[in-house]
This record gives structure tokens, C-alpha cells and sequence, in this order.
């Protein structure tokens, strides 16, 4: 039998900066035996992934704050805090914040593509969010994301 994970929400796990944002590392796929991992975001306006497909999980999204629009195959949803938005694998996606930021908690199943988040983002130097980049990343950052994301099998459409 799996053991029982319990732990408090807020402020709990590893806080990271990320592209611009914080992700907060809350239950990962270690403790889960690959089942799923949680992560907290938030999120700056105009800092969104591009649209994408997942050949290997799912991601749900949980909106804890801010105003959030999800393009999921041919739908559109307008989600606002307390909704919750499901993003199946091989269905192409992306999301755009209409608020300055959001924050969301991200449940990923199977777990284990917290990892890609881990290994590209670093320490929180404090508990905020970093400033808005300045610029786009570089073309090699991009580059080797990106190749990162295919090995992990996401395609870009």
C-alpha cells in the first residue's frame, strides 16, 4: 500500500524562480512512486509557454489567483480563482494570463516532468517573484529547451 503524503499547502516545499516566475515544488513524483507530482506557479503576464501537446501526462490546473485563459484543443475557458482545467495528453494546449499575474497549483500525472522544471530553474534568492524579464531568453536558451522538451516528449505546433 502507497503511503499517505500529507502536508501543508501554503509556504511548504522548494520555491524556485522560474522564466520569469516562481514554481514551488509541493509533492513530487519520488514520493508518489511516479504517480504525479503538484507544483505551485506564479506566473507573469506575457511569459506563457507556447502551444504544446504532452505525448506522456496530463496537467491539471487549479487557479488559485488571477484570471487565466486555456486554449485546449478547440475550446477555449476563461478561468478565474477555484476553477479547476484539465489538459489531456496529446491534446494540443497553452494558456494566456489576462491578469498581471497568476498563480496555480499544476498536478502533472504521471509525475515525473517536474523534473524538466527542477533542472531549468534555481534557487529563490527570497520568497517573491523575480522581476519581469527584461527580454527574451536567448536563442541558445530557447534551443536547448526546446530539446530538452522534445526528448521529454512535448511537440510545439
Amino acid at each position: 500500500m502507497p503511503h499517505l503524503i500529507t502536508k501543508p499547502v501554503v509556504s511548504t516545499g522548494v520555491l524556485r524562480w522560474y522564466e520569469g516566475g516562481t514554481i514551488r515544488f509541493l509533492i513530487n513524483s519520488e514520493e508518489t512512486n511516479g504517480g504525479l507530482a503538484v507544483v505551485e506557479t506564479r506566473t507573469w503576464k506575457g511569459t506563457e509557454p507556447p502551444r504544446h501537446i504532452h505525448s506522456r501526462e496530463d496537467e491539471t490546473f487549479l487557479i488559485e489567483e488571477g484570471e487565466v485563459t486555456f486554449f485546449i484543443g478547440n475550446q477555449t475557458i476563461n478561468a478565474f480563482p477555484g476553477m479547476l482545467v484539465f489538459a489531456p495528453r496529446g491534446i494540443e494546449h497553452h494558456f494566456k494570463i489576462q491578469s498581471e499575474t497568476a498563480k496555480m497549483f499544476v498536478i502533472i500525472t504521471p509525475g515525473g516532468f517536474e523534473q524538466y522544471f527542477w533542472n531549468n530553474s534555481h534557487d529563490a534568492p527570497c520568497n517573491s517573484m523575480p522581476p519581469m524579464p527584461g527580454h527574451p531568453p536567448t536563442a541558445e536558451t530557447i534551443q536547448n529547451r526546446m530539446l530538452q522538451l522534445v526528448s521529454l516528449g512535448v511537440t510545439f505546433v
